[in-house]
């Protein structure tokens, strides 16, 4: 008989394993259009119109939402309810966010190539870095993508030639969070430019947005696969990838079912005694 409980215990426990939200993606739009969430694929999940928004971090908790000139709000993660709202100015035009899981901080690139470390819970600017601004291949240089590389403890930073003026090549350097030197770059592309970055520390790739396409690329830069971005929207210079996360009622029944496992336990121990 107890090891027939033990049994449907054990059953029961197994078959409420937590289930997961897939990973998504959210991208701005260059101040034109809509916000969206995406599948890895491009489904859209969702849709927050007329939202002028050049860049978006996600905490794991909360999402950030940043504008050109510096106006950010703190959201829920699926970004319908705003939760804080606070200004940093960019002093310049403010592109892509990344959030930084050891610092617990916001790292914002501006396009002049003004690396910035805000703390949203204070609401202030910590640090400023300038980042060179010429390129023998680019020439000067304008800020456009940024992404925190948790595994490594890096920033990367995406550039197109400054204004943009072409879309035909990007570049993405690795930066020092500590200091703001260039480590060196990571990899370039031709054919399409480099804009909003998000990091997937699951799989150690990139996510790159560019004027229609946002594509899933190695560290090498090898275009690993790619959809295109829904509309309306514009450029995607503001891009975050939120990994997938147990869903909360599954979370529930899991530790249920450890707590049942638990009795069934000491009830076999206290038997043998």
């Amino acid at each position: 008989m107890k090891n027939t409980i033990s049994a449907t215990i054990t059953f029961a426990f197994v078959a409420i394993l937590p289930t997961a939200f897939a990973s998504s993606l959210w991208l701005g739009n260059d101040t034109v259009g809509d916000v969206f969430q995406t599948s890895t694929i491009g489904t859209v999940l969702t849709d927050l119109a007329n939202l002028p928004i050049t860049g978006i971090a996600s905490s794991g908790t909360f999402l950030y939402f940043a504008d050109r000139v510096g106006d950010f709000t703190k959201r829920t993660p699926d970004g319908a309810t705003v939760l804080d709202s606070f200004t940093v100015a960019s002093g310049g035009t403010g592109e892509d966010l990344a959030w930084d899981s050891m610092r617990n901080v916001l790292w914002r690139i501006v396009h002049t190539n003004v690396l910035q470390e805000i703390n949203p819970a204070t609401h202030t600017l910590v640090n400023s870095f300038s980042i060179p601004t010429s390129d023998t291949i680019l020439g000067t240089l304008g800020g456009l993508g940024i992404a925190y590389d948790s595994r490594r403890d890096e920033l990367n930073v995406s550039f197109c030639s400054v204004g943009c003026s072409s879309l035909s090549a990007g570049l993405v350097d690795i930066v020092n969070p500590d200091t703001g030197a260039v480590i060196g770059p990571l990899f370039r592309t031709t054919g399409f430019a480099t804009g909003g970055l998000g990091y997937d520390p699951a799989t150690d790739t990139l996510w790159v947005g560019d004027e229609s396409t946002v594509r899933n690329m190695s560290r090498s830069g090898a275009v690993l696969s790619s959809f295109t971005r829904p509309s309306p929207g514009g450029f995607v210079d503001g891009l975050e990838f939120v990994g997938a996360v147990p869903e909360p009622s599954s979370l529930v029944l899991f530790g249920s079912g450890a707590v049942l496992l638990g009795l069934a336990h000491n009830v076999r121990r206290r038997k043998r005694g």
